[in-house]
């Protein structure tokens, strides 16, 4: 993999609040401020026990704040999208990564996801897995109270995972999840029906942060995600649809007040309004940034940090007709692309090469020099289409218009076209990219991002099992195989972390040897902030921010 970095004037500038925000250690996920590389380091849990013990107005206040010499207590956060479920597994709500800030600071999860991917005790303070791997027992916190005043205990965390764990999205994250077995009022044994390697994963996420079960029980779903009850260290004040959603500090929160005592989540969609509002501290912190527009920030109270995220930008071929049918010309365009040239068009080169579809820093990665990797050679790519049976028909790659994804695409389309492949781009929305996918077939390639929530190589699973791909009557577009499907089915029961990765690197290969398709990069997250703003870190997957770390200087 290669990471292209700024110009070294801007790296300097932004290297100065690199140690204030991050831990040290080496990165397993790649994190860089302004370009250069910080993190901590990765805990793989195996069969061990571990163990630790109101509105205020715009975010120009801060700045009007500073000039009257008082102290600062506010932030406001912008992002682009505005959030709408604020219920974690709301049962008819589409839900996707806009609303992870603001669940992850009104609720907690039984363990907290570091900025490394390592695994922190949270509502959990320690837990063992059994020696097969199908039975976690967690120890939680005796000091834990919802916002409305009731003391969360095992009955809620019960009620929680039995209701997350059996639902079709729940489902994806708690895989295997069978039933959670009260032991004691601060204990709980979560039952398996197989191992599950990235389970520990899992339980940092959105199906693993608990609610007040008799507050749902008596209110329902609705009224609760209109005025959502958590443990964590805010409470949600108001929502002003289109505009802002507002936080206040939990002060009796079991890890202690947060510093920062009111939170203001603003939406603004205009790149260059969420520029100019940087640079004027109108905001304090931009949360998944427009990297080509934050790399011409000229500011000296702002800067920014990006990690690489859990998104894996795959293309993949149609196996099962047209052009790509062919091996030698699915093999022609995997050499064919110059992914540094994607790069540097799409991120300002500051995306990290996609090699295999298993994101840097996920549990579960092979190591560096187990698996295949097709490099460009164009040369290469001449020799596999001359031995093909293409004869110049349309090779078309469908995307989801307005996107990065359509600006990688129309890239390729140029490099295969000085191949001598009549390629062409089929931008379209997303009900249509889904249509044309899963139902009618009429691509020659896909292109669009993939989340990995559960920042584990288990996506795989989900990219190429025929299991995921083939269900409800989905187009079969060939790739899927029964030899792959064994392999993702034996590495997701695997729990020995080294054999994980060793028969992840078969599956890759398969892939590759297949050329099933062709990872073009990982997606990034940038976050930009005040420069006196600390414990501001981006992480993985994308939104993760827990406001309770962040303080003024």
């Amino acid at each position: 993999m290669k990471k292209r970095a700024l110009a070294a004037g801007v790296l300097a500038a932004c290297m100065l609040v690199s140690a204030a925000g991050c831990g040290g250690g080496a990165s397993a996920g790649g994190q860089t401020a302004g370009g250069s590389s910080s993190g901590g380091q990765t805990a793989a849990a195996g069969g061990n026990s571990q163990n630790a013990g109101a509105d205020s107005g715009n975010g120009g206040g801060s700045e009007a704040q500073a000039a009257a010499g008082t102290v600062k207590d506010t932030v406001t956060v912008a992002c682009a999208a505005e959030p709408d479920c604020f219920f974690p597994f709301h049962s008819s709500l589409n839900t996707n990564m806009d609303e992870v800030p603001i669940l992850h600071n009104v609720y907690e999860s039984l363990i907290k996801l570091g900025p490394d991917n390592s695994h922190e005790p949270l509502l959990a303070t320690s837990w063992e897995i059994s020696d097969d791997g199908c039975t976690y027992t967690l120890h939680l916190r005796d000091d834990v109270y919802f916002h409305n005043g009731d003391k969360m205990t095992a009955e809620d965390v019960e009620f929680t995972l039995d209701n997350t764990g059996h639902t079709s999205a729940g489902m994806a994250q708690l895989a295997n999840y069978d039933d959670t077995e009260i032991i004691d009022e601060n204990t709980v044994a979560i039952h398996l029906t197989d191992p599950y390697g990235p389970f520990l994963n899992a339980l940092c996420g959105r199906f693993a942060l608990i609610v007040n079960k008799s507050l749902y029980e008596e209110i329902g779903e609705d009224a609760y995600n209109e005025a959502p009850v958590g443990t964590g260290p805010y409470k949600f004040v108001s929502r002003v649809s289109g505009d802002r959603i507002t936080l206040e500090a939990n002060e009796d929160y079991w890890g202690g007040a947060p510093a920062i005592k009111n939170v203001i989540f603003a939406v603004l969609s205009d790149t260059n309004t969420q520029m100019i509002s940087l640079e004027n501290g109108d905001i304090d912190v931009l949360i998944n940034g427009n990297i080509g527009a934050l790399s011409k920030l000229q500011s000296d109270k702002v800067t920014w940090a990006t990690q690489n995220a859990s998104s894996i930008d795959n293309l993949k071929f149609n196996c099962n007709k047209g052009p790509a049918a062919d091996i030698n010309f699915r093999k022609a365009v995997q050499c064919g692309i110059n992914k540094e040239d994607v790069n540097i068009g799409v991120y300002e080169g500051m995306a990290t090469i996609g090699d295999i579809q298993i994101a840097p820093g996920f549990s579960g990665r092979p190591d560096d020099g187990t698996f295949k990797v097709v490099e460009y050679d164009p040369e290469k790519a001449k020799e596999y289409l001359a031995a093909s049976n293409y004869n110049g028909e349309e090779f078309k790659i469908v995307t989801i218009a307005g996107t990065k994804d359509e600006s990688a695409a129309q890239i390729i389309q140029g490099q295969l076209i000085e191949l001598g492949i009549n390629c062409t781009v089929n931008a379209v929305d997303s009900s249509s990219y889904s249509a044309t996918v899963e139902q009618s077939g009429d691509f020659g390639a896909s292109l669009r991002f993939g989340g990995v929530s559960v920042l584990d190589a288990d996506g795989l699973f989900y990219q190429y099992h025929s299991k995921s791909l083939l269900v409800n009557g989905k187009y079969d577009a060939g790739v899927c195989s029964d030899e792959l499907d064994g392999k993702l089915q034996e590495a997701r029961v695997e729990v020995d972390p080294e054999k994980r990765k060793l028969i992840y690197a078969e599956a890759c290969d398969i892939i590759t040897d297949n050329a099933y398709g062709a990872c073009i990069y990982y997606d990034v997250n940038a976050c930009a902030y005040n420069k006196a703003l600390t414990g501001v870190v981006p992480r993985s997957l994308t939104g993760l921010y827990f406001f309770n770390d962040w303080s003024w200087q």
